[in-house]
């Protein structure tokens, strides 16, 4: 449910899920653009392979990954888009993978 543009150039409204974050922070942008104000730059990505990297990829929040149980649901929800059937690639699904591993591995330390 889209409310409105923040003053920030950012979109306002009901809470987004993890996956559809990146598009609003694009459709804010550009609704930022259209309207005329200066949108905030993107943040860059984290480097693959590292624990924020694999928190954004499976849309963990810093208390989810604390989880093991969040983890392997995030993981299994990640898979379920990575399957063939729905489009997905064994890239994709090699990354949610690894992304499962690195969060798992930062528990056992």
């Amino acid at each position: 449910m889209f409310v409105g543009l923040r003053d920030d150039g950012h979109l306002r409204g009901a809470e987004m899920s993890a996956p559809h974050i990146r598009l609003g922070r694009i459709l804010g942008a550009e609704l930022a653009r259209v309207a005329g104000r200066p949108a905030k730059p993107p943040a860059a990505a984290p480097p693959r392979g590292t624990a924020q990297w694999a928190q954004d990829l499976l849309g963990l929040s810093e208390a989810q990954i604390a989880s093991r149980i969040f983890i392997q649901a995030a993981w299994k929800a990640r898979l379920t888009s990575c399957h063939h059937d729905a489009g997905g690639s064994d890239e994709a699904a090699r990354e949610a993978g690894l992304a499962r591993d690195i969060l798992l591995a930062r528990l056992e330390t």
